[in-house]
């Protein structure tokens, strides 16, 4: 069977978030991943949708297209914390970073 691969890596800078990022897949999650860990999973290839979450805090829902033995690297991390006490309660992606390298 066809496959593809993404790695999802939550930098292990400075924030104030604490606990593991859920990894949503498709808006279903799949997994988490914590401070300085890379997760990777296999995925078909296609059209896909990642977020991570943390609370009530989200990243954007990033949209990206799999190739078959393809490998797409993602990486994470939480803001600084008067964004995501002050601004992410209701707007994803101030509070939580997700970005395609």
């Amino acid at each position: 069977m066809a496959s593809a691969t993404i790695a999802v890596t939550r930098r292990s800078g400075f924030e104030w978030t604490k606990g593991p990022f859920d990894i949503l897949f498709d808006g279903k999650t799949v997994g988490s991943v914590s401070k300085g860990q890379t997760v990777e999973l296999q995925v078909e290839p296609g059209r896909h949708t990642l977020q991570v979450r943390l609370g009530r805090r989200a990243s954007l829902e990033r949209t990206f297209n799999a190739a078959d033995g393809q490998i797409i690297n993602f990486s994470s991390q939480g803001t600084w914390i008067l964004g995501q006490y002050l601004f992410s309660p209701g707007r994803p992606g101030v509070g939580v970073k997700l970005n395609e390298e």
